[in-house]
C-alpha cells in the first residue's frame, strides 16, 4: 500500500496484511466507495482490504505515469504504427 514497504508474502501472512492497513483506512473507505465493494468482506479480511486498496491505487499510478511520459508513449506508438505499415 502507499506507505508500506513490507509486502505480504504469498502464503497469506495475515500479520503483514494487518500492518499494511495501519494508516490506510481512509484509502480503504475510498476504494470501497469507488468499487462499490463489499465493505463487510474488506473489514473482516485484511487480505481483501489490502488487495482492494492496491487495485484502487493502481489506476492513479498508471494515469500519473502516462501523463508524465505522454510524449514518449506517443512517439513509440507512432513508430510502431509506421513499422506495421512498412514505412520504416
Amino acid at each position: 500500500m502507499s506507505n508500506n514497504n513490507t509486502l505480504p508474502t504469498l502464503n497469506g501472512d495475515l500479520y503483514n496484511y494487518e500492518l499494511a492497513l495501519i494508516g490506510n483506512t481512509d484509502l480503504l473507505g475510498d476504494a470501497i466507495a469507488e468499487f462499490d465493494a463489499d465493505a463487510k468482506e474488506c473489514l473482516y479480511s485484511p487480505e481483501a482490504a489490502d488487495v482492494t486498496i492496491r487495485c484502487y491505487l493502481l489506476g492513479s499510478a498508471v494515469a500519473e505515469y502516462v501523463s508524465a511520459h505522454e510524449d514518449e508513449i506517443n512517439e513509440a506508438a507512432e513508430y510502431i504504427e509506421r513499422k506495421i505499415n512498412n514505412e520504416l
